[in-house]
């Protein structure tokens, strides 16, 4: 990951440099682990003197604890419970269906955090009776048998959620965008079975990008465009080896430096209540642990869209974050 970093800064220097664009503001836009990379980034840059103006972090993965279900790491199901909520209203298996969605989803966010986690912080300490009662509120606000979470002691995962809520269909929901379900695939590896949402964008994205590159840069190639690899991703190095005894990847940390060094920096963090993959309370939770200073408050922005992770396909979430990019850089 520090190689990837160090190169992108320095191609960003080398072509201001011969652009003579030294004057102009600069911009930077990452999503997904694009994210990752574009906070890193901005610190990276900021200690070397090129102040960067201001950062779109889409479907933000920054604080990788947030999102890793391991045993011993509460916090993911914690974090995710809104959105499991947002899916389960969305499908329609509520057994209360929320008149206003918005106030829904600030109930469970509340309950995560005030009822929710202190549960799953007490482990063997939590009584029966208090286990059987979380149980039923859990299953009322996701849509799960409260069976369902007291078996798994009330820790319901990202891959468990998806399969249980739409099971009774043999339909299982999305992970990138939780509104798309396919059919329940048995013991399949295939990513596309396993996430209904994952392969829908591949053909429109490969196309474009190809009809991009040779008609408007005049680039042709003939071999075939990946829109993802897993074969990098599985060889990626994201620590250096005397990183790797530090546990979790921590890009906020690298934010906050960005933001401590240079006071004008603005950040956007661009979330949607679908998105399962970076679910949109884990970039509120990261947002909102930069730092209780009133100069890097001033300088976060979150947004929401009824969309998944990337909200720009839903139309009326494309123009709204079309809005907030303005905002971003015209400020």
């Amino acid at each position: 990951m520090k190689s990837d970093v160090t190169s992108v800064a320095e191609v960003i220097q080398r072509w201001t440099s011969r652009n003579g664009r030294w004057s102009s503001p600069r911009y930077i836009a990452g999503e997904s682990y694009g994210t990752t990379r574009a906070a890193a980034l901005a610190a990276h840059l900021t200690k070397h003197g090129v102040m960067v103006n201001g950062l779109a972090l889409i479907s933000a993965a920054l604080m990788f604890q947030t999102l890793s279900f391991e045993t011993g790491n509460d916090l993911p199901f914690v974090l995710y419970l809104p959105g499991y909520a947002a899916t389960a209203a969305y499908h329609g298996k509520l057994a209360t269906p929320p008149e206003n969605l918005t106030a829904f989803l600030e109930e469970v966010e509340t309950f995560a955090i005030e009822q929710y986690g202190p549960a799953l912080m007490l482990g063997a300490a939590l009584s029966d009776a208090r286990r059987d009662e979380l149980a039923e509120k859990l299953g009322a606000m996701t849509g799960l048998d409260a069976l369902i979470w007291r078996r798994h002691g009330l820790r319901v995962d990202l891959s468990r959620f998806c399969r249980e809520l739409l099971l009774d269909d043999n339909r299982i929901v999305g992970r990138m965008d939780s509104r798309f379900t396919g059919m329940l695939a048995q013991d399949s590896q295939d990513p596309g079975e396993q996430d209904p949402s994952f392969f829908f964008p591949y053909g429109p994205y490969a196309s474009a990008i190809r009809d991009y590159l040779r008609r408007e840069l005049g680039y042709e190639e003939e071999r075939t465009y990946e829109v993802i690899s897993f074969a990098v991703n599985e060889t990626w190095t994201w620590t250096d080896e005397k990183d790797e005894r530090f546990g979790y990847i921590n890009a906020a940390a690298d934010l906050r430096q960005a933001l401590v060094r240079n006071p004008h920096l603005s950040v956007l963090f661009a979330s949607g209540i679908y998105d399962l993959a970076t679910p949109y309370f884990a970039s509120k939770y990261t947002a909102r642990h930069l730092g209780r200073e009133p100069s890097i408050r001033k300088c976060v922005r979150e947004a929401f869209y009824d969309a998944g992770h990337m909200m720009y396909l839903h139309p009326p979430s494309r123009a709204k974050l079309r809005d907030d990019l303005v905002v971003l850089i015209t400020g």
